[in-house]
């Protein structure tokens, strides 16, 4: 069983796509035999709290935890692109408590749990 967290830049109001995200995942969680440990998410509107509260917490986590997660998987409803600069600072040290990091850009779910079980149409970073 592949165990890992997830990070995803939400809505202000949970919308339908991000409901059905939220709900693929779960159901491809227990059809694929993947363990999600812990859920982190930050509200897309950058004034809110530009800090990205989520992202830091999850980063605590990954260091301070005692089992080795082997993903982290970063999804979003909506482009990020803005967001990868606060997450490039910071993915030197989660690569250091992962074996692999997933980028998802589309807003298709559907191939979110295959491409960490089959690495496919993502952008992914394996760590040692």
């Amino acid at each position: 069983m592949k165990k890992g967290v997830t990070y995803t830049i939400r809505p202000l109001k949970p919308n339908e796509i991000y409901v059905k995200q939220e709900m693929w995942l779960n159901r491809m969680n227990e059809m694929q035999n993947i363990e999600i440990v812990k859920k982190y998410s930050d509200i897309s509107y950058p004034a809110i709290n530009p800090k990205r509260p989520a992202l830091n917490e999850m980063t605590r986590f990954l260091s301070h935890s005692e089992e080795k997660m082997d993903f982290v998987l970063f999804f979003a409803v909506e482009h990020f692109e803005k967001d990868r600069k606060r997450i490039n600072y910071v993915l030197p040290l989660i690569e250091k408590h992962v074996k692999e990091v997933i980028f998802q850009d589309s807003e298709y779910t559907a191939a979110i749990i295959p491409s960490i079980l089959q690495t496919k149409h993502t952008t992914q970073r394996k760590t040692s």
